[in-house]
């Protein structure tokens, strides 16, 4: 797992168009960034007690490469991998 996958992941599941499911798990995500090799900053929408706990639970993490080549929903949008719970 790199920077890179992390903030590409975390970018694309936070966007509203993502074809996430369970929303709740995202929306406090405004935005992630990287800030060095091995380092991300993630900015939330509003404070959020609960972030730790969901990167470390719901928010799994895909190689950056994965979103381009994710399969597609019937109506074309991302069929996005769930973590299992």
């Amino acid at each position: 797992m790199t920077a890179d996958d992390v903030v590409t992941t975390y970018n694309h599941v936070s966007a509203k168009d993502s074809g996430v499911l369970t929303k709740r798990n995202v929306s406090w995500i405004d935005r992630a960034e990287k800030v060095g090799a091995d380092t991300v900053r993630v900015h939330l929408k509003k404070t959020f007690p609960a972030a730790l706990e969901y990167v470390s639970g719901p928010l799994a993490i895909f190689p950056k490469d994965i979103w381009a080549t994710a399969k597609k929903d019937a109506k074309g949008k991302p069929d996005i991998p769930q973590a299992s719970k």
